[in-house]
């Protein structure tokens, strides 16, 4: 489970006590870890009824049961005309409350029968289901209302209410299909009704989220989005900015996703306004960079006024052009990154990134120039390193990443000159064998005597050997063999110690190649 994921019973928890409307024609709160747009969804929830105490909801409950034996008293009685389709209804609606109450019950067991298994050792969470019988059982006698008033009263004055609360009954028992036929009629019998907003967003949710159909869900979320009355208007919009970029029309998207930004800022402050402002904020990164849009980027988060978003905004467009084969855009960022804050701790690994670009465009010689700006940047007496001395953690974290990606340009260096070398490459072999000299030498400067240091000195030696550098070949075997007599490269590197010193090539081939 993500350490981001709120508990499903604070995601779901709704209690509707008795308002006229059902849960969802209130504020929303949003689930928005997924970057992709497939899974955001629209969460059903109340802020203010999250706060309420498992007492007022029994005491909630019980007024709700009252009701509804007094409703189906009066029932019983055979009123006439609108009269029993307004009982009907206010009948379906407790009955639609009390599924929600009991979902809330079911989805707080699944979330402690999930919680169980995910601290049990063997648990397959995927085996873990929610039981949602006793609420479809109360959301199934709604639907039936709903139905009823439907088929019997359809000229009632609250029929598109009728309608859009059976859409939403059968949308919560997952008759997905069902529920988006109820939306539809809606939208096309009651035009004029308050419930066609949010009749186009939940029509939108199921192109989005169960069809995967974008040109239908941007038809729908368009449409929500023209009632800017709503309280659906900020999400109907947000989504409608995903289904633009779905669908490649990047413009729109970032045009769209901006405009949600704008409107979140001009709305009192909540927590769910701000997370979605946050959420859209993010969102933009990914459509600036698809649309290969850096500078507009750079100036639109400029006027924001948030130099930390910036700095991750600039991140996560240079990890994006990385990702994209864009390095020369990548490289500009990190470069970016790095001048907007020379002493940041995190600078060391957007140069090693920056060595990574050189490497996988194939421009070695500034692979080798980078590699020098990491050892005279980032090394241990650099001003960086004092600058940050006291970060213990984070410098850490840097070097730990500096250590593997610098080990591993020397290495690949190391192991793909040697194959030039046996394919009669000789420049290609020449020039590789230089980058993995320095790599290695940088390596060494700045990580002298870790965990892997043993295998480094051990590789190091055996390029300087090929290279016929035999005074730096035996300098490092004796180091090799001085760190762990009884390693396992070391009786080698002190026999081939000896054939160094003595300035000879002619020497046993060692079994093992660069590590």
């Amino acid at each position: 489970m993500s350490s981001k994921s709120l508990s499903t019973l604070a995601m779901l928890s709704l209690l509707v006590g008795f308002s006229a409307a059902p849960a969802f024609a209130a504020d929303e709160s949003f689930d928005l870890e997924d970057r992709t747009g497939k899974t955001i969804k629209l969460r059903k929830i109340e802020q203010e009824q999250q706060a309420r105490s498992v007492e007022l909801e029994k005491l909630a409950q019980a007024k709700r049961r009252e009701s509804m034996t007094r409703l189906k008293a009066l029932l019983e009685r055979n009123p006439e005309g609108e009269t029993k389709a307004e009982m009907m209804l206010r009948l379906a609606e407790l009955y639609y409350q009390e599924g929600r109450y009991l979902y809330l019950q079911e989805m707080a067991d699944y979330d402690r029968r999930v919680e169980e298994c995910f601290n049990t050792e063997g648990c397959n969470i995927d085996k873990v289901a929610a039981n949602n019988d006793g609420s479809n059982t109360w959301q199934g006698r709604a639907v039936r209302l709903y139905q009823g008033i439907l088929r019997n009263y359809p000229q009632y004055n609250r029929a598109d209410q009728a309608t859009f609360f059976l859409g939403s009954a059968l949308n919560d028992m997952n008759r997905k299909s069902e529920s988006v036929d109820a939306f539809r009629a809606l939208v096309k019998r009651y035009p004029s009704s308050q419930w066609v907003p949010d009749a186009y967003v939940l029509i939108g949710e199921y192109y989005f989220e169960e069809e995967g159909n974008a040109f239908k869900a941007l038809k729908a979320y368009s449409r929500a989005a023209q009632f800017k009355e709503s309280p659906k208007y900020s999400y109907a919009m947000y989504k409608l900015g995903w289904s633009y970029y779905n669908v490649g029309d990047y413009e729109k998207a970032i045009g769209t996703m901006k405009a949600v930004v704008d409107y979140s800022l001009s709305q009192q402050q909540t927590t769910t306004t701000m997370q979605l402002q946050d959420e859209a904020l993010k969102d933009l990164v990914r459509f600036f960079a698809d649309a290969d849009q850096m500078e507009e980027a750079i100036a639109f988060f400029t006027k924001m006024g948030r130099k930390d978003l910036i700095r991750v905004t600039l991140r996560k467009l240079a990890s994006t052009f990385f990702e994209q084969g864009k390095f020369e855009r990548a490289i500009d960022m990190y470069r970016r990154l790095i001048l907007d804050d020379k002493n940041a701790v995190d600078n060391p690994g957007y140069q090693v990134d920056i060595i990574n670009a050189y490497k996988k465009m194939g421009e070695r010689d500034k692979v080798l120039t980078e590699i020098q700006t990491l050892r005279a940047d980032y090394g241990a007496e650099s001003t960086w390193a004092k600058e940050n001395r006291a970060n213990t953690d984070a410098v850490k974290d840097a070097n730990d990443q500096i250590e593997l990606q610098l080990r591993r340009i020397a290495v690949d260096y190391h192991n793909t000159g040697r194959k030039y070398q046996e394919q009669r490459r000789l420049d290609d072999a020449q020039e590789l064998y230089g980058l993995a000299r320095t790599a290695y030498g940088a390596y060494l400067d700045l990580f002298s005597g870790n965990e892997h240091t043993y295998d480094v000195r051990f590789g190091y030696g055996e390029l300087l050997y090929e290279l016929k550098d035999f005074g730096g070949a035996y300098e490092q075997y004796m180091a090799v063999v001085d760190m762990d007599p009884q390693g396992q490269h070391s009786r080698f590197c002190a026999e081939s110690a000896v054939f160094a010193a003595g300035g000879s090539p002619a020497r046993r081939s060692h079994p093992s190649a660069a590590p």
